[in-house]
């Protein structure tokens, strides 16, 4: 899901379409921004809260474990995937492997400042990015990303892993008015303009309310089956209204998408949506174990890390290797290109996966911190 809405919504081909040329394309982007785009971290996020308390009381026995758990899991193959970033973008503009990546518009600029920034915010390391999908004027207003931009769930993730303690301590004095109060504000300042501490402000609710449902002992499978029917009328009613809005003020609704801010009624349409879809999805991923009886394949559970976090930094290359090879003018194969792009990215990462952990393991767990 992650790599669809990342090539259908963001990329660098999608970008470059005019919309009244391609009118199918517009509306495959605007159908992945509207019931896509920004449902999946959240849901993270959320999954992570729950499971950091599971079965346990904190203390400082307990914390250690996790931080040193976290330190494996998280910041070894953070740092490994976002130099692997860095690696690819001075390698692509070594003259005779400029070509593949002439789409990403990256011109490097090396100092230890901008090198450390690639690790944080990744618009203001060595990479300064001549042309975006949308143009954002106001900069204190766009979230901040790393080099590998998928990762910004990862960094924040050690940010409230790390503070868990004082979690656990506003948890145990207010209990789930903590979590009300986070998503008070993170369904009131979206447009606020308040950059990487709005994405913290989504990192602290959604774990803090997975937390919650695991502090508190509750039970996750039931208290989200009881709203099963009414995620599963509501969320698609809230989307398909971001949807039409899209078409009624295009211009307003793609920077709200994308950008994070904006005034119109885009932006709390896209709130809601977040938050409906996270019964939505949890409901249809019980079913899909529970009702239909489908187990996940240990080596694509095992790879959906790895998956995840490689799969943006070969976006342009795979799209500009298959629009060289197709040359699109029309609507399908645009679409063509995309599918295409989705495909080729889940499949030859997952084939590298498998290759490394039967000849490389011990490389292989410093991308995925030895879970595989």
């Amino acid at each position: 899901m992650v790599v669809f809405i990342h090539v259908f919504s963001g990329s660098s081909l999608t970008a470059q379409c005019n919309d009244s040329d391609f009118p199918f394309v517009r509306f495959m982007i605007l159908f992945a921004r509207s019931f896509f785009s920004g449902q999946c971290v959240p849901i993270y996020f959320f999954i992570a809260g729950f499971v950091f308390f599971q079965g346990m009381n904190l203390s400082m026995h307990s914390y250690d474990r996790k931080m040193n758990d976290r330190f494996k899991s998280l910041f070894i193959p953070y740092l490994a995937w976002n130099t692997l970033g860095m690696l690819l973008i001075l390698i692509s503009n070594i003259s005779i492997f400029s070509g593949p990546y002439v789409l990403s518009g990256v011109i490097p600029d090396i100092h230890i400042s901008n090198i450390i920034n690639m690790y944080w915010n990744g618009v203001e390391g060595i990479a300064y990015h001549i042309g975006d999908s949308v143009s954002c004027s106001v900069s204190q207003n766009m979230n901040t990303y790393p080099v590998d931009s998928p990762l910004w769930f990862v960094r924040d993730l050690m940010i409230v892993s790390v503070s868990a303690p004082v979690l656990n301590i506003l948890l145990k004095r207010f209990g789930i008015w903590f979590s009300v109060v986070a998503g008070i504000l993170w369904l009131s300042l979206p447009q606020a303009g308040l950059g990487h501490a709005y994405q913290l402000i989504t990192a602290y609710f959604f774990f803090s309310s997975g937390a919650y449902m695991s502090f508190d002992n509750r039970c996750l499978l039931a208290d989200l089956k009881w709203i099963r029917v009414f995620s599963f009328v509501l969320y698609p009613v809230i989307a398909s209204g971001l949807l039409i809005y899209s078409y009624t003020d295009y211009c307003d609704a793609k920077m709200i998408i994308e950008c994070g801010y904006g005034f119109g009624p885009a932006c709390y349409f896209k709130q809601l949506a977040v938050l409906a879809g996270l019964p939505f999805a949890y409901n249809i991923a019980v079913m899909i174990v529970d009702r239909w009886k489908i187990k996940a394949l240990s080596t694509l559970a095992a790879a959906s890390f790895f998956i995840y976090a490689g799969h943006m930094l070969f976006v342009s290359l795979v799209e500009t290797l298959l629009s060289m090879i197709i040359k699109p003018v029309t609507d399908l194969e645009i679409i063509v290109i995309l599918t295409l792009s989705v495909l080729l990215l889940i499949f030859c990462l997952l084939d590298i996966f498998i290759v490394m952990r039967k000849y490389i393991p011990k490389l292989l767990s410093l991308f995925t911190g030895g879970c595989f």
